[in-house]
């Protein structure tokens, strides 16, 4: 009888250990995104997305069916890139290039406004408009951190 109870544990055991065997259910373990206070690089990512995107709200009619994605999710890419890629400091030099997650949120805002036809499409344009002036002006002349 412990015999049969040993050899049925054996098997038992051994088929629950499978992981040898079949090497397509490996999963890749990626190392984690250093955090920087530099938040040059996703700055000029966005505004570049911006420039890209603008015109297919300035598009008159605006294709409503296409806005989530070619605006919403790639949006949600970048937004999420921003919480995870940079850490959140009291530098005045990564914090300088907020501005263009700001114009990111307003053109978010202006596309929304937009999709679901909210009156004052043109006061959330102008909002844009200034914020994606102001990340233009911040990549163009980035303020220089001392050492």
């Amino acid at each position: 009888m412990a015999i049969c109870l040993g050899v049925s544990l054996l098997v038992t055991l051994t088929g629950c250990n499978q992981s040898g065997q079949d090497e397509s259910h490996k999963r890749e373990i990626k190392p984690a995104v250093k955090l920087s206070t530099d938040a040059s690089h996703i700055a000029q990512q966005t505004y570049q997305f911006i420039l890209k995107t603008e015109p297919v709200l300035m598009a008159q009619p605006v294709d409503i069916s296409q806005l989530e994605a070619q605006v919403f999710q790639p949006i949600r890419q970048l937004l999420l890139r921003w919480n995870t890629e940079v850490k959140q400091s009291d530098s005045v030099v990564g914090d300088q290039y907020t501005i263009c997650r700001g114009a990111l949120i307003s053109l978010d805002s202006w596309a929304r406004s937009i999709q679901n036809q909210i009156p004052g499409q043109a006061d959330k344009q102008a909002i844009f408009e200034k914020q994606k002036s102001l990340c233009e002006k911040v990549l163009q002349n980035p303020i220089q951190q001392s050492q």
